[in-house]
Order: structure tokens, then sequence, then C-alpha cells
């Protein structure tokens, strides 16, 4: 599956406007890279910014600045709750269903980060 990423061409738009968000981030038993922000009880499926890549040891992502995020990482982040069916090209059978019912299933959000930084 790889990293979930968009460009920034692609990233949230209005009335998805990203803002400051602080985001508490886990590892699933699935993998998948998961992010409570402050008013979310249940973690939704990260979309990081593009240039983001799976790390050495496969439970870290190494973002653009070359820091590392991993299991229990609090980041300091611009980003947006969006629908799920918000996110580009979104197809029942296409990546961006899979991606959300493979980590997060029935899950109607998802975090998309713009720019991200490990506290």
């Amino acid at each position: 599956m790889g990293v979930p990423q968009l460009s920034a061409p692609d990233a949230p738009d209005a009335p998805h406007r990203p803002r400051p968000l602080t985001v508490r981030l886990q590892v699933s038993d699935r993998g998948c890279f998961l992010g409570t922000v402050p008013g979310t009880s249940d973690p939704l499926l990260v979309v990081w910014p593009e240039g983001t890549a799976i790390g050495a040891s496969g439970d870290e992502y190494v973002l653009p600045s070359g820091a590392t995020a991993t299991d229990g990482s609090r980041l300091s982040a611009r980003g947006a709750l969006m629908p799920v069916r918000s996110l580009p090209s979104y197809a029942e059978d296409g990546y961006w269903a899979m991606a959300v019912d493979f980590c997060t299933p029935d899950a109607a959000r998802v975090l998309v980060l713009t720019e991200v930084r490990v506290r």
C-alpha cells in the first residue's frame, strides 16, 4: 500500500482548510499509521505530505524534513479532517477506499497533513 500521501496541489482546500493540529501517532496491528487529534475519539488514517517515506524498520516514517515518526510520536502539524469521499480520485474500488477500509474500516474521515514535524 505504501505511504498514503498527497502532493501539494491535491492537499486540502476550502472548506477543509489546513489548521494547526497536535497529533498523537499510533501504529496499528496492521501496520497503519493512525492519528488522534483533540476532539476525535477514534484514531484516523493519516495522509502524509508528499515526500514522506517508509523508514528502515518499516514501523517508522521518515518525514520530508528527515525527522522520524514512530508509534507514540507527538506531531505538530497543519492539516484537516476530511471526509473520505473528498480525497482526490476517490472511487469505491480505488486506492483510497482500499487504504481506509484496510486501516480504519467504516471510517468516514481521514486526517490529511500538509506540514508536519515531530515534537
